[in-house]
């Protein structure tokens, strides 16, 4: 997926959004994205939570002691709302495209 608010004073963060589906609720998807062009951040996930809202998490790593850590996030809410908007706008399309594969064949 292409930005599309791309400008000179404020360039599309979110540049590429690959989106591998699951078929494990409530994980929906595994989301790889590109940020600029220069840095790809991998392991983020769509989850479903029981109300049927859809949240994006962040990639994280289990430590030695076996407690989970985030190794990366936005430092501010605009810049999460960013990310939050691509990923969830690339998991839709995604998913119609799916719906439509599978209505045809």
């Amino acid at each position: 997926m292409q930005g599309t608010n791309d400008t000179p004073e404020r360039p599309t963060l979110v540049t590429e959004v690959r989106v591998q589906l699951t078929r494990e609720p409530p994980i929906l998807a595994f989301i790889s994205i590109t940020l600029r062009n220069a840095l790809v951040v991998h392991d983020l996930r769509i989850l479903e939570r029981r109300d049927g809202s859809r949240v994006v998490l962040m990639p994280r790593a289990r430590g030695t002691d076996g407690t989970w850590t985030t190794v990366a996030h936005p430092v501010n809410e605009a810049t999460r709302r960013e990310i939050e908007r691509a990923i969830l706008a690339a998991y839709e399309k995604c998913q119609a495209e799916q719906a439509g594969k599978q209505a045809l064949g």
